[in-house]
């Protein structure tokens, strides 16, 4: 009985850890994630983690093009937005279904699958656009993520 008891604990405790979500090497649910760079169709992203202001865990992964010699945000051409929203929906197998208009110059589409939000913005600035993406696991229970944060 006492062997069960502490397998059973060992699996209980290591559960989270096993099950962690990890984007490009962040770990959502840790705190001191570390921003990373990624290059896919052309397009180079800064992956940044996003750190909850009152636990200073991470709850999500944002997505900002950035020009790939100096890693300095950049804005995106219409051919370019539109390969960045692609390498979206099949990096997270996703649909954006939502779609907001905030004025003639600004969309914003979002998809909710699971619990996880997936938001990607666009912009216009003069000709081209400023974008990113954000995968959101704002809806964590505060309370059992501040139990799993190393």
């Amino acid at each position: 009985m006492k062997t069960i008891l502490i397998l059973f604990s060992v699996i209980f405790f290591s559960l989270p850890r096993a099950f962690a979500q990890n984007i490009e090497g962040i770990t959502i649910g840790d705190k001191g994630q570390q921003e990373t760079f990624i290059t896919k169709g052309g397009i180079t992203d800064q992956l940044m983690p996003v750190i909850e202001e009152d636990s200073d865990y991470c709850s999500g992964v944002m997505y900002l093009p950035v020009n790939n010699d100096t890693h300095i945000a950049t804005t995106l051409n219409q051919d370019e937005c539109k390969e960045f929203e692609r390498f979206v929906k099949s990096e997270y197998t996703i649909e954006l279904e939502e779609r907001y208009n905030y004025n003639r110059n600004s969309v914003l589409k979002t998809s909710l699958v699971d619990n996880i939000e997936y938001e990607i913005n666009f912009e216009k600035v003069g000709e081209e656009y400023d974008s990113f993406f954000v995968v959101w696991y704002g809806d964590f229970d505060k309370k059992g993520a501040q139990e799993n944060v190393k």
